[in-house]
């Protein structure tokens, strides 16, 4: 019964933890920019804070990847996964996705030029899986199946390269039909 009794206030501080963590963000949204800001913007200011929210995964994922390698959130959480809860609203299998995403994107944009990276996170997701023996993200693997998505979405999906063309080279690199 104390058991039970335990388990329920850790889950109910943990569900506090959260009403929190959403209260300032929500708090922080009152400083943001609203809806109305565009309202005057030509399209090089509006497609220039697009660029920027595109891109913002990149930003976030480095930023995730420091505070989880030099432990910066042992202050606030004892765990990595409940700093990125209780802080952030996110799980720690979505910071990992951040995390890999800015990874990817880093080494898709060293080997190939600014002008061949990613434009937003869901776009890397299934090159996430290419790994080596090690777990590490096989680098020269992903510029690999990057340069092969890049030639389908050329090719056959008239110029876009979604995540699907990606998942699709991913496949192919695999050998999964």
């Amino acid at each position: 019964v104390q058991a039970q009794a335990d388990t329920q206030t850790q889950a109910l501080a943990q569900a506090q933890g959260v009403a929190q963590s959403t209260a300032q963000v929500e708090a922080q949204s009152d400083q943001q920019p609203d809806c109305d800001e565009f309202a005057d913007a030509g399209r090089e200011v509006c497609e220039a804070a697009i660029g920027e929210s595109l891109m913002s995964f990149v930003r976030a994922g480095g930023a995730l990847r420091r505070v989880r390698t030099r432990m910066l959130f042992e202050d606030e959480s004892p765990t990595f996964q409940q700093y990125c809860l209780e802080k952030w609203s996110i799980s720690k299998a979505h910071a990992h996705r951040l995390m890999d995403g800015a990874a990817i994107y880093k080494c898709i944009r060293d080997a190939m030029g600014p002008g061949c990276v990613p434009v937003n996170e869901y776009q890397v997701r299934p090159l996430e899986r290419i790994r080596n023996e090690s777990g590490d993200l096989d680098r020269e693997r992903i510029v690999d199946i990057w340069q092969c998505a890049l030639t389908k979405s050329r090719d056959g999906n008239g110029g876009y390269l979604t995540s699907s063309v990606v998942q699709e080279a991913v496949n192919e690199s695999l050998g999964i039909e």
